[in-house]
């Protein structure tokens, strides 16, 4: 029967602490994992998908933002609210691009 090292469960016990004492970093980190999940299907030439799941990213900061501002951690607003302008830059960015790539014609669907 094989032991978990002392070391990994001391930093898994610290991670938790932390995180449940700073939940709006919690929140950036949950909402960056979805959104940039969302490439994927702007990769796929799936916009809708990907406006989506970049939508649901923005969610779960304006969620966090809102715990930050009732629980009056400042300093997680400012984080979340920072997050929430990257997500948003990031995203008008990929909107662009996917317009740009769905007015191309598809290179499985040319005809010869």
């Amino acid at each position: 029967m094989s032991r978990v090292p002392d070391f990994l469960v001391h930093t898994f016990r610290w991670l938790s602490s932390f995180l449940q004492t700073h939940p709006p970093i919690a929140g950036v980190v949950l909402s960056f994992i979805v959104f940039f999940s969302a490439y994927q299907h702007f990769d796929i030439r799936d916009s809708m998908g990907g406006k989506f799941f970049q939508g649901l990213a923005w969610v779960i900061l304006v969620l966090f933002a809102v715990t930050a501002l009732f629980s009056r951690m400042w300093i997680g607003l400012m984080v979340v609210a920072g997050a929430l302008f990257i997500e948003a830059w990031l995203a008008r960015r990929q909107w662009r691009k996917s317009e740009k790539d769905e007015q191309k014609p598809s290179k499985t669907n040319a005809t010869m």
